[in-house]
Parts: C-alpha cells; sequence; structure tokens
C-alpha cells in the first residue's frame, strides 16, 4: 500500500526544499513570443490589420503553447496515443498537477475557444484579451520554470498504523515523471517510486509544489 500525506501528521513547519531551473528547448522563449505579440499590434497602432491580428495572435498562441509542453514534459508528460500529443494533453496533464488554477484555466478556456480555428480571423479586442490572458498564464507559471521543485523533507511526528514505510523525504526527478518517496531509516536504498500512471503521484506532486513554492505542506485532496 502507498502511503498518503494524510497517513502524517503533527509535520514538522522546519523543513529543507530544493529546487532546480529548467530549460526551454529551443532559444525563443514564451516571455519573447508574448512580446512579439505585444509589439505586432503595436507596430499596427490605430490601424489592426487582419495580417497583424494574426500574426499577434499566433505569436501569442506560441508563447502559451511553449510554456505549457516545457512545463508538462519537465512533470513527466507522456502520451500512448500515436502521432504528437495534441495542447488540450499537456494542458490537461498540467491542471492534473495542480499547475493551472481553476479561475485561470476558465479565462484560457474562454478566449481559446472564440480563437481555435485555424483559419480565424480574430478582432482586435479578442486578440488583446488572448494576449492578455496569456501573460497571466506566464506570471502563474513561471515559478515551475524557474524553481521547479525537486526535494523537500517530510517530517512527520505522527504516522498512522497503516503505513509501511517511512518517508523522510520527497524528491522529484525533472523530465522523467519520477516522482521518489524516500527514506534513511535501516535501508537507506529502498525507496517507493511513482509516476504519472499512478494518482499517489499527483497527490505527493502537490505537496511537493507547495512546500517548494509556499513553505508549507498542509494536505488538500
Amino acid at each position: 500500500m502507498i502511503p498518503l500525506p494524510s497517513n502524517y501528521g503533527d509535520l514538522d513547519p522546519h523543513f529543507a526544499t530544493s529546487w532546480d531551473k529548467i530549460s526551454y528547448p529551443v532559444e525563443t522563449t514564451p516571455r519573447r513570443y508574448l512580446e512579439f505579440a505585444i509589439e505586432d499590434l503595436e507596430i499596427g497602432h490605430s490601424l489592426k490589420t487582419s495580417r497583424i491580428l494574426v500574426n499577434a495572435l499566433s505569436n501569442a498562441k506560441r508563447s502559451l503553447h511553449l510554456q505549457v509542453e516545457t512545463i508538462a514534459k519537465a512533470f513527466g508528460f507522456t502520451s500512448n496515443k500515436k502521432g504528437f500529443p495534441n495542447f488540450h494533453q499537456y494542458l490537461g496533464f498540467c491542471q492534473k498537477c495542480g499547475i493551472v488554477t481553476p479561475r485561470i484555466l476558465k479565462k484560457l478556456n474562454t478566449v481559446r475557444n472564440a480563437v481555435e480555428h485555424e483559419y480565424y480571423i480574430p478582432s482586435e479586442s479578442e486578440t488583446e484579451d488572448f494576449i492578455d490572458v496569456v501573460e497571466l498564464f506566464l506570471a502563474a507559471t513561471d515559478k515551475f520554470i524557474y524553481q521547479f521543485p525537486t526535494m523537500m523533507e517530510w517530517l512527520p511526528g505522527v504516522t498512522d498504523d497503516t503505513v509501511q514505510f517511512e518517508i523522510d523525504t520527497i524528491k522529484l526527478l525533472p523530465n522523467t515523471g519520477r516522482l521518489l518517496l524516500t527514506t534513511y531509516l535501516e535501508k537507506p536504498d529502498e525507496e517507493l517510486e511513482l509516476d504519472p500512471s499512478m494518482d499517489e503521484f499527483f497527490i505527493w506532486l502537490k505537496v511537493l509544489c507547495r512546500g517548494v513554492h509556499e513553505g508549507h505542506f498542509e494536505y488538500q485532496s
């Protein structure tokens, strides 16, 4: 039986964490693509032609897609389906990881649905709205790029009787989908390894992210 955070109590609030920086797979970053989109609109000034709006929207989409795909892969996204994964698969995985908040996801889906078609010519307001939401998304998710959680001490004072494995540390190996629950007691080489095919992976992942980014790890389902 794989233990859950709810099996532990009286957690020591003085715990160590560590993180790493994730590299983008291409030289142009999501921030730069977003700047391109903003520059596209500024170049048009008062006359926003269809070409300008399409270019701005395309660059904003590149920004969003690159950020989502990079973060999803860093947390271990893989696809069992044939062909290349689509954006919705990447975004769905990020949502399971707790990376995308319901508020941002609602805003994102609203503006994406309006401009989803490949050949759609967006209005000026739709383009500006999309750029604003992408900017909000980047601001909310940059921490997973520049402070990607890799380790947190787990120091419970109370463990319930169902737990058969002592945990001292939660570790996440970037770009592998491997989350390790490790112990230093009696068997230093023993560890439990979780992956995205397991529900427990996402439960412990959220605890790790909360510990690294917020400094606390109250368990939330």
